[in-house]
């Protein structure tokens, strides 16, 4: 794998673990703004709606159902995008599950694609 494209994987990791870590810290709205794509802040159900994006993840994480704690298993760069698969748990001690996303360099950027 070309240093450039090492480069750039790094930074798709470095940011799903600042993303994880938003989403632990209760800051739902940073994570709208930092996190996702446009394209993916205009995706329904929120449709460009940062406070009911917030409020969701904040209702979910009261109920105790917020997936925040997240460790990559594997990643794979695509040119400008990348796929990250994780596993996804509530709590520590739970089974958890594993998800795949998509990222996208935007604006200097990575972010989640929708």
């Amino acid at each position: 794998m070309p240093d450039d494209d090492r480069a750039a994987l790094a930074q798709v990791k470095e940011q799903f673990d600042f993303c994880a870590q938003l989403l632990a810290q209760g800051a739902y709205g940073d994570h709208y703004d930092t996190c996702l794509c446009k394209d993916a802040r205009k995706a329904a159900p929120f449709n460009n709606q940062r406070g009911a994006y917030a409020a969701s993840l904040k209702s979910k994480a009261a109920a105790g159902r917020l997936e925040n704690a997240a460790k990559i298993i594997s990643s794979k760069l695509n040119g400008a995008s990348a796929t990250v698969t994780a596993h996804w748990r509530v709590l520590p001690s739970e089974f958890g599950r594993n998800e795949t996303q998509t990222w996208r360099l935007e604006d200097g950027l990575w972010c989640r694609a929708p």
